[in-house]
């Protein structure tokens, strides 16, 4: 656990003056650029209890203590150690690459999940400063799609550290949007026994699963055997994932914890009966894709012919 240092607390005058100077302060303008401004957070604690979490109490931090997610352009550009704001006219081939086809080259056709969609380069493309990802019925494949997956399995690789994203995910039925992390080894063997760390992912079937909320946006770990491969997720309730929001993952030795706009979710700390379970202390990159009717999820209208996922910004930050 983090420990706080409450000293300010205790001594009126110097929290009166701390605030005065924080209300005069200038407010930061935001910028569309590369991140320039060295303004530091204060770390303060939050003791919000996670909304509903999909793990035994044993296995949830229910009082995570944590920085609160900055706008963008505030945090300390010294700590980011990989960032984009898209405001290029191509994606950026030197934070980027592209993962190609239906999956079958890597023997797993449809990717695993039984999806209809081709990966394509020409599927994302940067639009009004921010990433698009577009799914499009194939006219050469009747039933399947085009989309984009991109990756920094061969630019970017990282352990530890805070994920920041401000993403619009597709909400139509069939679309299955993702941002996520893979580790760069199947150390402890193969999916998921070596981890998958989701950061947001969007599916239409969620949010008739668990009505009368209007939707629900999760963010899950992929691991354990002692857990036959079983998911532990946080839920946003309410979260409507077609708006703009910015995601959160903190990615710590002793855990991983999750908040969206700045409110915290909660966490999950490495399970005690089973520690060598815990396959998140290997080096892992970021992946975001736009996938299609997968064998889980909702499928498609006919009346539908093209889909979209949104990025604005996203960073990694040192701890």
């Amino acid at each position: 656990m983090l420990s706080w240092n409450t000293s300010i607390v205790r001594q009126p005058a110097l929290l009166l003056l701390l605030l005065f100077t924080l209300q005069t302060a200038q407010s930061p303008t935001r910028v569309a650029a590369r991140i320039t401004d060295t303004t530091v957070a204060l770390s303060v604690p939050d003791t919000t209890a996670p909304l509903d979490a999909q793990v035994s109490p044993t296995m949830l931090d229910k009082a995570v203590k944590h920085r609160r997610a900055l706008p963008k352009g505030q945090q300390s550009a010294s700590r980011i150690m990989f960032s984009d704001d898209f405001n290029g006219s191509t994606v950026n081939a030197t934070r980027w690459g592209f993962d190609l086809g239906d999956g079958c080259d890597r023997g797993i056709c449809g990717w695993g999940n039984e999806e209809k969609q081709l990966y394509v380069r020409e599927a994302a493309t940067c639009v009004d400063g921010h990433l698009r990802i577009t799914a499009l019925r194939d006219p050469k494949r009747p039933g399947f799609w085009t989309s984009a997956r991109v990756s920094t399995k061969d630019t970017f690789t990282f352990l530890y550290g805070r994920i920041d994203v401000r993403a619009r995910m597709p909400t139509l039925d069939g679309a299955f949007g993702a941002i996520w992390l893979l580790p760069v080894e199947n150390a402890y063997g193969p999916w998921p026994k070596s981890g998958e760390i989701d950061v947001v992912e969007a599916q239409s079937i969620w949010k008739g699963r668990f009505r009368p909320e209007r939707s629900r946006t999760p963010g899950t770990l992929h691991f354990a055997k002692h857990f036959n491969g079983d998911s532990l997720s946080y839920w946003a309730e309410g979260n409507d994932p077609s708006q703009w929001h910015t995601y959160t993952t903190i990615w710590r030795p002793d855990g991983i914890f999750y908040e969206i706009d700045g409110r915290s979710l909660g966490g999950y700390r490495p399970p005690t009966q089973h520690p060598d379970d815990w396959p998140f202390n290997k080096a892992f990159y970021l992946t975001m894709n736009l996938a299609i009717d997968p064998k889980f999820g909702s499928k498609a209208s006919p009346k539908v012919n093209q889909m979209t996922m949104d990025v604005d910004w996203i960073r990694v930050s040192k701890l």
